[in-house]
């Protein structure tokens, strides 16, 4: 039933309003979605904030003063078992990404996961805790 839809949209299809442009591409959303689930079981989708960057890294200490905020004021196990060190946060997808295409738009929608380190996190390679799905 929906391949005779499409076939009746493709037949209806008509160039009169469109601008001259150098191509014209149709495109189904299986496309963007096997790049994305590919990019995500590649592990191609993750950052990590540490502290070499300046603006978050008083941040990211597990040790502070009363008038501070940082990591190891709200986590008691980052104050205690690791005093005076640093916190790697790795952003990473959690699920594959996934395309909807709707007339002029397309949306990507996507989890992310949060992994917590002690710095440096090549160093310390176990997670302490995970932002995220279960």
């Amino acid at each position: 039933m929906r391949n005779s839809a499409n076939r009746r949209k493709i037949e209806e299809w008509s160039e009169a309003d469109l601008v001259p442009k150098m191509t014209v591409i149709w495109m189904s959303e299986s496309v963007p979605n096997c790049l994305l689930k590919s990019t995500h079981e590649g592990k191609l989708v993750h950052f990590t904030v540490g502290k070499d960057i300046p603006s978050v890294v008083s941040y990211l200490r597990t040790s502070c003063s009363l008038i501070s905020i940082c990591l190891g004021r709200f986590f008691k196990k980052l104050r205690t078992e690791y005093p005076d060190q640093y916190s790697d946060l790795y952003f990473h997808t959690y699920d594959a990404p996934f395309a909807h295409m709707q007339d002029d738009s397309i949306k990507i929608n996507s989890t992310f996961a949060i992994d917590f380190y002690i710095n440096p996190m090549k160093k310390h390679s176990k997670s302490l805790a995970r932002l995220g799905k279960p």
